[in-house]
């Protein structure tokens, strides 16, 4: 029968030590990770959350804009309008003048001594 006898004690507690040594890095290098994984997803939340205020922003500044186009083209349309307006109103000055211009020819185109007691005007059309 042989007997098991350990002549060196020394070997068994460094062999302890190491297991020790060895479960406390392990414990360690898992608490490491854990550590970074959760560092990691915060910066990520934070950078999230950052890009989430810009966009809002963006969306603010987008919808600004809208309404500051539509407030353009209002504005547009409002001056083609009065251009319109402006038009009409500056042919009627024009065929205003004609009248006062021909009121101030015919003492020019009428000799001394006729009356003149009636005028007519005739439209011509062209096709």
């Amino acid at each position: 029968m042989l007997h098991d006898v350990n002549l060196l004690p020394w070997r068994e507690e460094k062999r302890a030590q190491y297991r020790q040594r060895f479960v406390q890095l392990v414990i360690l290098g898992v608490l490491f990770a854990v550590g970074i994984q959760w560092g990691a997803g915060w910066y990520l939340q934070q950078e999230q959350n950052h890009q989430s205020s810009r966009l809002a922003y963006l969306k603010q500044y987008i919808a600004q804009l809208d309404k500051r186009i539509s407030a353009l083209k209002r504005t547009e349309r409002e001056h083609e309008a009065l251009l319109t307006r402006l038009k009409v109103v500056e042919g009627l000055q024009q065929d205003r003048n004609k009248t006062t211009e021909l009121m101030n020819l015919i003492p020019q185109w009428v000799p001394e001594g006729v009356y003149v007691d009636k005028i007519s005007s005739v439209v011509i059309t062209s096709s």
